[in-house]
């Protein structure tokens, strides 16, 4: 702890933009002298802002932190009317498994029903995976540890977004006050999820990230497919391309060029190809459409509006 916090202390004036002038006859170490073992516990004590600066003082912080933001819109709109003044369960803030992740960045729009009274809040509440808990409200949070508390919800559009550092033992999850008395609601927006983590040297999770992206594979939670029959097949399609692919590079074949086009054509070159983005791009499909199935599978997450007037609501707002 001495030593990191050593490390610490010198690294305060480059986060802070200051040069630091180390004279020859001193033993203070450079930037690059910073042992591998230790920038990755100097990081974890570090703000999100400071560890993105921290890995980019030089190259060598770079390759050791290997730091990597990718984003991601889950929900197009969250609303819900009237109800009591009690805590309610929302749903699940997504955090990967597939890589250690420094912090996470929730952003939204959100205001209340426009007039009247302030009441609506949001809550980010951590969950112990290894018990089972009563998301009813019957038991309020049933022992869920509130960890982020929104101020009151205003009468307009504003943009709200809070941070937090998971931990490998819990999962997070957004509770909600619309309030009672009659005519009370609560909208959220354009929610999305900002994730740190520390991604290997070629960037495996980051490129297979912005495939899934780019392919339109996966809406956010509360958009269906305009043809689900059509985008059906184009997954299958896609999956069935990413075992042809990973069974020519397991066995030291050729990649063919249609296949070097498809993935082309989503921000993947034919120098990025290779067994591991192949199986880091199946191993995050996996991972969503467990969180999709998880929101859907979830009646208590059904918005209380008609499809169109959701849409009108979180797109002319």
């Amino acid at each position: 702890a001495a030593i990191v916090a050593w490390y610490c202390y010198q690294l305060i004036p480059y986060l802070r933009g200051q040069p630091i002038i180390v004279k020859q006859s001193t033993n203070h170490p450079k930037m690059e002298h910073i042992p591998d073992d230790i920038s990755p516990l100097v990081v974890d004590y570090l703000s999100r802002l400071d560890a993105v600066n921290l890995s980019r003082t030089c190259r060598k912080l770079r390759s050791q932190l290997s730091l990597t933001t990718t984003s991601r819109r889950i929900l197009t709109g969250f609303i819900k009317d009237d109800q009591n003044d009690e805590r309610q369960y929302g749903f699940q803030i997504p955090v990967t498994l597939q890589v250690a992740v420094h912090s996470i960045l929730v952003s939204m729009s959100w205001k209340d029903q426009g007039w009247g009274n302030l009441k609506g809040m949001v809550f980010l509440v951590a969950e112990d995976k290894t018990r089972t808990y009563d998301r009813s409200g019957r038991k309020g949070l049933d022992g869920g540890r509130v960890i982020r508390t929104s101020d009151i919800a205003p009468h307009t559009l504003e943009n709200l977004s809070f941070s937090f550092t998971p931990r490998q033992h819990e999962s997070y999850h957004l509770w909600y006050i619309v309030g009672g008395g009659g005519g009370h609601s609560l909208r959220l927006s354009n929610v999305s999820i900002q994730s740190l983590v520390f991604d290997d040297n070629a960037r495996s999770f980051a490129k297979a990230h912005d495939f899934l992206r780019k392919s339109n594979i996966f809406h956010p939670w509360d958009v269906m497919a305009r043809s689900p029959q059509v985008h059906q097949f184009h997954n299958d399609a896609c999956k069935a391309i990413l075992a042809t692919t990973s069974h020519s590079l397991t066995h030291g074949l050729q990649v063919l060029p249609p296949m070097i086009s498809f993935f082309s054509g989503y921000g993947v070159s034919s120098a990025d190809l290779s067994i591991e983005l192949i199986k880091s791009i199946e191993s995050l499909w996996s991972e969503w459409e467990q969180d999709l199935s998880c929101y859907g599978n979830d009646g208590i997450n059904r918005n209380e509006h008609a499809e169109g007037d959701l849409e009108e609501d979180v797109f002319n707002s």
